[in-house]
């Protein structure tokens, strides 16, 4: 077969050698943007589900390195949305917000646990301080570079305010029970306060003191005795109250 014979058939498979190219190339392309999507897409359901919790928080005493450590995460977490989508919706002004929020986000620092009004209050600080210790579980940002007992401490105080927004709900809401008439609720409170604390611990001076009066108070209710009295002649301090702070702090 003479050259010019090839020719065709060669420019054929040229042809269809760069059009398979170019479609692979629109593949990966394709893909890539997906990732990219779905990066973002999991980047901005972090940042908003830290951020939710914080605001929810802002009542919650927190140290202020934790608080200045998570605020960081958010501000860097931001650039990472500007780097991968600059056109963000609102991006220039949520970058402004957590730049702001870095020298202070208004969150209470020290003192003790505020009432907690009712189960939902309490079930949406719970889930609050959860959010912040999964946060810190992964090691992000500011936490990768926080070793040792920094990072001990962090994850103790968030443990131990999740003890205190359990005991100022459950001992209020069993006083509560009782002074309505119905010691059974009141028992159960306590006894669900208990096991809690038992279960989801820390095990440190501060929840120990924690326990040690809810099975006070406990035992009070079983035997049907006034909750009331068993304060009596401490003031109104009931549990959750006696300390200023935790013992992370």
């Amino acid at each position: 077969m003479a050259l010019g014979d090839w020719q065709m058939p060669l420019a054929v498979l040229g042809m269809v050698s760069l059009l398979l190219l170019m479609a692979g190339l629109a593949r990966r392309h394709q893909e890539y943007q997906a990732l990219q999507r779905e990066r973002l897409r999991r980047l901005v359901a972090g940042i908003e589900s830290l951020e939710v919790a914080l605001e929810s928080l802002k009542g919650i005493p927190l140290a202020s390195e934790l608080r200045n450590a998570l605020r960081g995460d958010l501000h860097r977490a931001w650039l990472q949305v500007q780097a991968i989508h600059r056109n963000y919706p609102g991006l220039a002004q949520r970058i402004d917000e957590a730049a702001m929020r870095l020298q202070g986000d208004g969150g209470v620092t020290q003192g003790r646990v505020p009432a907690v009004e009712d189960q939902a209050a309490c079930n949406r600080l719970l889930d609050a301080l959860d959010r912040v210790s999964a946060h810190l579980g992964n090691g992000l940002g500011e936490v990768s570079r926080s070793k040792g007992m920094i990072l001990v401490a962090w994850r103790r105080e968030i443990q131990e305010r999740r003890a205190e927004v359990l005991a100022r709900f459950h001992v209020v809401a069993a006083r509560q029970a009782q002074q309505a008439g119905d010691n059974g609720e009141a028992v159960a409170h306590l006894q669900q306060l208990l096991e809690e604390l038992a279960r989801r611990g820390p095990d440190t001076d501060f929840v120990r003191e924690l326990y040690a009066e809810a099975e006070r108070l406990y035992r009070y209710a079983v035997q049907g005795r006034s909750l009331g009295e068993a304060v009596a002649g401490e003031g109104e301090e009931t549990l959750g109250q006696r300390s200023n702070r935790s013992s992370a702090a």
